[in-house]
């Protein structure tokens, strides 16, 4: 299950992953996400998520679809709050993906929420 909440007054939208997540429900969410009025930044939670089945081509894959909707943020930032190493390590996986397809986006992975909000934070300060 994946919950979505905004935060306006940072241009943030969080989406929090709970459970076993499939890589088919975060390309959905991304898409809905896309075809709404998206925020500036977003937060991808994986605190409380179990993304073991989740495979490098697939996640290479969804870098891809992102690329092709970015930019309507161009600018923002993407953190990605991965305490596991499992998801800390595809976490980084998918940061370089986006890195080499040269997305108009800023993608970082963090352990910790507070160290997430603090980068997010300076992006809407600048």
């Amino acid at each position: 299950m994946i919950q979505s909440t905004s935060e306006p007054s940072l241009q943030l939208t969080v989406h929090r992953c709970i459970g076993t997540v499939a890589i088919s429900e975060i390309a959905d969410v991304i898409q809905k996400f896309y075809s709404s009025t998206p925020t500036l930044h977003v937060m991808w939670d994986f605190t409380h998520a179990d993304v073991s089945a989740i495979r490098s081509g697939e996640i290479e894959a969804l870098a891809r679809v992102v690329t092709q909707n970015l930019h309507s943020r161009e600018g923002g930032k993407n953190a990605i709050l991965s305490p596991h190493d499992i998801s800390f390590g595809l976490s980084r996986v998918y940061q370089s993906f986006a890195e080499m397809k040269s997305q108009m986006t800023e993608t970082k992975v963090f352990r910790s929420e507070a160290e997430a909000r603090v980068w997010l934070a300076s992006a809407t300060e600048s």
